[in-house]
């Protein structure tokens, strides 16, 4: 009976170890909401042009372009705005967005890889591979440099 008790034990961490392993992955890496924004080319390149109207559960923002709502998607952790010197946009600021329209199983969305507010421009992916920037340093380091 003791053997099939850490039998069924050992069992019990092998399955939720799977779950955990394969948790949060999507066909383009890191999942956000069920589709992976971490790689994003090939993609159609646009401009989103408008105000602030409001900001998605994680990493988005909503902005009104004059002719609909658009959300971006993408735009980087607080921290990573910090390290630059910019603060990042709040409801109601104007931006310029240089993004890509990125097709994604559950439906294109909107990727930022730069956005200009008050006249900065903060990049935010790697133009060549679309990585974002603020994931370059795995261990956890924080860049510093402007």
């Amino acid at each position: 009976m003791k053997k099939i008790s850490i039998a069924v034990v050992a069992l019990m961490f092998v399955v939720m170890g799977l779950g955990t392993a394969f948790a949060g992955k999507g066909p383009n890496g890191n999942c956000n909401n069920g589709a992976g924004i971490f790689l994003v080319y090939p993609s159609t390149p646009v401009t989103i042009e408008g105000t602030v109207v409001s900001f998605t559960k994680g990493l988005g923002m909503v902005v009104d372009t004059g002719a609909g709502l658009e959300t971006v998607y993408g735009i980087g952790p607080v921290w990573y705005w910090d390290s630059h010197g910019i603060d990042r946009p709040d409801i109601g600021e104007a931006v310029i967005i240089d993004a890509r329209s990125v097709e994604f199983p559950v439906g294109v969305k909107i990727i930022a890889v730069s956005i200009t507010i008050e006249g900065q421009t903060i990049q935010l992916r790697d133009t060549d591979s679309g990585s974002p920037l603020w994931r370059s340093n795995r261990a956890g380091k924080r860049e510093t440099s402007r």
